[in-house]
């Protein structure tokens, strides 16, 4: 150490002690700042640190809790008050502990409580303050009046939480590191006192007059808040807010860095304020007042350290000087050498290689030691052999600092390295073709199926190998058919551009084109850095072609012309429509001919036709068998239709427009009706009548009628079956028969088992039956036949009736006592037993009887003769019966 704090400060201690104990009263704080960030949403954190001296300061004095308020500072009306809890307490460190002396001894003093700061409450466009009032400060303070009754504000600004209707987030500046060092008289002293700031707003520093403020030594602290302006400290004489602590240079602080800076001239205990303001784009939003205190002592005078530097040959640098440094070699060393003139010095070099990467740089030689006066530590930078090579100077700056008090004493020295190009550029150029002065490129230019070529030659100065390659612009070379061998050789090298363009390397249509061709010379030199060149060469590709003739289109089907290439025919409905199309090219060319219909698809009209490419020569058929469907409105009557069809050849050659033939074909489609085609109905086991075009057939009651009904046509076309009772409701007699449908012929059956109940109050018992045979209806059109079938219903004929009987004789000998028939003629359908009439001779009835199964037992009638009458519906049968009445 360069002094030793033990000896030679004691006595120096003892006397500021004695200076300054009288009235070191009940005084204790040396400053503190007010901070608030932003949590998230409304929600932040408010904070006030005061630093509290532990020399002076009573311990009652450390107050548990603070109490915030809060003005606008538009109408200083008060908004909020916040009682902060104390939540920490930590003693401020010297930078250099060693240099610590007995009576310099501070502890940071931590408020915080978070608070929500609603946008519906703090908006005003003015912005707000924030103040907390405490007095006293220490009373061995020298540059104001009154020290010990002088109070403190701690003062902030903040703007509104909300700005334009948005959010407007803002957090104060981060509170700055504590001033924890003593100054020495008449030498340097810095402290950086800046700050950050999270929203990366701008902060400005400037020292100011501390604040006063309302409290005083009777009321410690403001028993009612009050609102700014606050009064400041009064300054003694020779002192105010530019030489608040006198020296050369007075204290200063640097407005965008924070540093402090003094060398001061007087001992003593000085207070100072510190504002720090905060800017984003370029307007203000709010400030913090720090306030604080310096102490100033009388010191040793000690001697800073020095730092020179030399390269390895030993020329000596200075901070001018800029060392060229050439990649590739490996003596690339520079040496540093760094001294003290006092004794037992503790010296601590920071070496700096600015810019470098960390594989850049090797350091030799530990960063610290101990010297005695006038020795010297030598410290080596050697650069690695092949660096990163920049546009601009590398820095090494050397910072050794020793261990003076209260702050290190210092020297800095920066030497600037240049790292030049190790590797020179190579050249590339052609003496087979011209270069253009106006364009800066060389030019030449071919027609198409020619061949061009020229040499290219790359060299370099330095001897390294190189490389030629071709890179075109906006295409790609190898897919044009340019040929071009990607050489490498040491020194020189040379290779051949050549291609033979075609009109295909031309876009349609156009007549000549340039190419702009890159050709490319590259190096690696010295570490392996690489450097290349560039020529650029604008080829013109001229279209020459050959004259093209044009395809010719032709048909296998004589068509009749309407004018040139237009023709027209006709096709029926069900024919089969062929038509073969060749294209020839005399010139051999790419050809292709397709075909299309207007209005249509092809496949929507079911034709078969392929588009077909090919060299020369090529061939496709057209067929088509069209349906009366094709035929728009046939439904409705029509009974035509055009179609209009074109068929296109072209051929494709390069460099040359497209040539063609075409035909276009009116096809006239006809649909004719014939109805000779009509189906035919035909009926087994009935008989046809020609001149009525009727079936007849006859069916007794009880008996079953089965008839097969045939519908048939010559064409096997699709057919409908239908029958239908005209006269009667064929459900309802139960007669059985089905329609049906399908390919000619097409076959159903009819089945009836007739009962007397069908017979009708008709004279012949009829029942007609029609019958419909017909065409699937198609477009629209449909051929029928119609016959109707007309069965006869008979009643069962009656065989010949045999005479009733014509006696009996009631003598009751159970033998012949009644009269009946036990046979009697059946019922039929339309003739049925009604009753049995007996009448004497003066046609008396003396028995009536309406069953079948009738007995007269003569009751009281005389013998003798009677007369009977058997009566059916439309039939009846009259005898006579002989009554004999026996007795003995």
């Amino acid at each position: 150490m360069k002094i030793s704090l033990p000896q030679l400060c004691r006595a120096i201690v003892f006397l500021f002690l004695a200076q300054y104990s009288i009235s070191a009263q009940a005084t204790h704080i040396v400053g503190g700042e007010l901070e608030l960030q932003h949590v998230g949403n409304d929600l932040y954190q408010l904070g006030l640190i005061l630093y509290f001296d532990n020399i002076s300061g009573l311990e009652g004095a450390r107050d548990p809790s603070a109490t915030i308020y809060i003005y606008s500072k538009s109408t200083n009306v008060l908004i909020r008050q916040y009682t902060m809890p104390r939540v920490s307490v930590s003693r401020v460190e010297y930078t250099s502990p060693e240099c610590a002396v007995g009576y310099l001894s501070t502890d940071k003093l931590y408020y915080r409580t978070q608070v929500r700061l609603s946008a519906s409450i703090f908006n005003d466009p003015k912005g707000y303050y924030a103040v907390y009032e405490r007095c006293c400060r220490n009373g061995s303070v020298q540059n104001i009046v009154d020290p010990g009754g002088a109070g403190q504000a701690f003062y902030m600004e903040f703007p509104a939480v909300v700005k334009d209707g948005e959010p407007f987030v803002n957090s104060t500046p981060k509170l700055f590191p504590p001033l924890s060092d003593y100054a020495c008289i008449n030498q340097p002293f810095q402290f950086d006192f800046s700050g950050s700031d999270a929203d990366g707003d701008s902060l400005v520093y400037s020292l100011v007059t501390p604040l006063n403020g309302h409290s005083s030594r009777d009321e410690p602290v403001p028993n009612f808040p009050q609102s700014g302006p606050y009064e400041t400290v009064t300054f003694l004489s020779n002192y105010d807010s530019t030489k608040m602590i006198p020296g050369n240079p007075a204290l200063r602080i640097g407005k965008s860095t924070g540093y402090l800076e003094v060398t001061p001239s007087e001992t003593g205990l000085f207070v100072f304020s510190v504002k720090c303001e905060e800017y984003r784009d370029g307007v203000k939003i709010g400030e913090v007042l720090r306030d604080f205190q310096m102490m100033v002592l009388d010191c040793k005078e000690a001697n800073a350290p020095s730092v020179f530097a030399e390269t390895a040959s030993g020329e000596i640098l200075s901070t001018t000087d800029t060392l060229v440094f050439e990649p590739g070699r490996i003596d690339n060393c520079i040496n540093f050498f760094v001294t003290d003139p006092d004794d037992l010095t503790s010296l601590t070099t920071i070496i700096n290689p600015i810019g470098f990467d960390d594989n850049d740089f090797i350091i030799t030689s530990d960063q610290t030691g101990i010297t005695n006066g006038g020795d010297t530590i030598m410290y080596s930078i050697c650069l690695d052999e092949c660096p990163i090579i920049k546009n601009q100077p590398y820095e090494i700056q050397i910072i050794t600092a020793d261990n003076s008090c209260s702050l290190p004493l210092r020297d800095t020295m920066s030497v600037y390295v240049l790292v030049p190009e190790p590797n020179t550029p190579p050249d590339i150029f052609s003496d087979d073709i011209v270069f253009n002065d106006a364009t800066g490129c060389y030019s030449a230019e071919v027609n198409t199926d020619e061949e061009i070529s020229f040499d290219v030659i790359g060299t370099d100065p330095d001897g390294d190998p190189v490389k030629l390659s071709l890179i075109g612009n906006g295409f790609n070379p190898d897919d044009e058919g340019m040929y071009f061998s990607a050489d490498s050789a040491l020194a020189t090298v040379t290779s051949t551009f050549s291609w033979m363009p075609s009109c295909s390397n031309l876009p349609v249509d156009v007549e000549e084109a340039i190419f702009n061709l890159q050709f490319v010379v590259g190096d690696i030199g010295v570490c392996g850095t690489k450097a290349t060149d560039t020529i650029c060469v604008d080829l013109k590709v001229i279209s020459n072609p050959p004259p093209n003739n044009a395809p010719e289109l032709s048909a296998d089907k004589e068509l009749r012309m309407v004018e040139e290439g237009v023709f027209y025919d006709t096709v029926r409905v069900g024919e089969e429509y062929v038509l073969n199309l060749e294209s020839y090219d005399i010139d051999s060319d790419s050809i292709r001919l397709v075909g299309d219909v207007e209005g249509y698809d092809f496949s929507d009209l079911n034709i078969f036709f392929g588009n077909i490419s090919g060299f020369g020569l090529v061939r496709s058929r057209f067929y088509w068998r069209p349906t009366c469907h094709n035929i728009f409105d046939v439904e409705n009557g029509a009974t035509s239709e055009v179609f209009e069809f074109d068929f296109v050849t072209k051929d494709y050659k390069d460099c040359n427009n497209s040539e063609g033939d075409s035909i276009k074909l009116f096809l006239v489609l006809i649909y004719e009706i014939s109805v000779e085609d009509a189906p035919v109905i035909n009926i087994a086991g009935a008989d046809y009548n020609e001149s009525e075009k009727t079936f007849d057939v006859t069916i007794e009651s009880g008996n079953l009628l089965e008839l097969e009904i045939e519908g048939q046509d010559e064409t096997k076309d699709l057919l409908t079956l239908r029958l239908n009772g005209l006269n009667f409701d064929a459900e309802a007699v139960n007669m059985l028969f089905s329609n049906t449908s399908g390919v000619s012929p097409v076959r159903t059956s009819l089945s009836w088992e007739p009962v007397c109940d069908y017979f009708n109050d008709s004279i012949d018992n009829t029942y007609m039956v029609q019958m419909v045979v017909s065409n699937i209806a198609d477009c629209g059109v449909a051929a029928a036949d119609t016959i109707n079938l007309r069965i006869k219903l008979t009643d069962v004929q009656r065989e010949a009736v045999e005479d009733f009987p014509n006696a009996f004789s009631p003598d009751g000998n159970n033998i012949n006592d009644e009269y009946e028939i036990l046979v009697l003629p059946p019922d039929l359908c339309n003739d049925q037993f009604k009753y049995i009439e007996i009448t004497n001779r003066w046609g008396d009835v003396v028995f009536y009887d309406e069953n079948r199964d009738f007995k007269w037992d003569g009751g009281d009638s005389p013998e003798g003769v009677y007369y009977y009458r058997v009566k059916y519906t439309k039939t009846q049968y009259k005898g006579i019966i002989n009554l004999f009445k026996i007795t003995e």
